[in-house]
């Protein structure tokens, strides 16, 4: 008789580097970094790695690279805009078909790689 796995548990470590501006645009690294923006609109443009993104107020912009690690968006808004380039979906549709919603939070999966695939977690939102 095989074994039997009861739960999983999984922790996301909250990375070291912070980058922190009130104005501008926000440019992140290879390394894991928590990006976090200001009052006034802002382009994000993440670097590879783990990386954990706020916006902070006014209509921000996510540039997300595919193969660039995956991402968590603490804020996102109505007003906020999501921009994917090289992820294996074309259309806005087809990103849309690929949300997956896990308790509080969205989830947008790019299994490109099958072994390590790319995800977008939106906190706190709703289809």
């Amino acid at each position: 008789m095989g074994r039997c796995i009861d739960y999983v548990k999984v922790f996301a470590q909250t990375p070291a580097i912070t980058i922190q501006h009130e104005t501008g645009d926000l440019q992140g690294s290879r390394s894991d970094e928590q990006l976090t923006g200001g009052l006034a609109s802002q382009t994000f443009n993440p670097g590879a790695g783990f990386d954990i993104l706020a916006g902070g107020g006014g209509a921000d912009r996510f540039v997300i690279d595919g193969d660039s690690g995956s991402k968590i968006i603490t804020d996102f808004a109505s007003d906020d805009v999501l921009e994917l380039k090289g992820w294996t979906f074309n259309t806005s549709s087809e990103a849309l078909r690929r949300l997956i919603q896990v308790d509080q939070d969205l989830w947008l999966i790019d299994e490109q790689e099958p072994q390590a695939p790319q995800t977008i977690i939106f906190r706190k939102t709703k289809r």
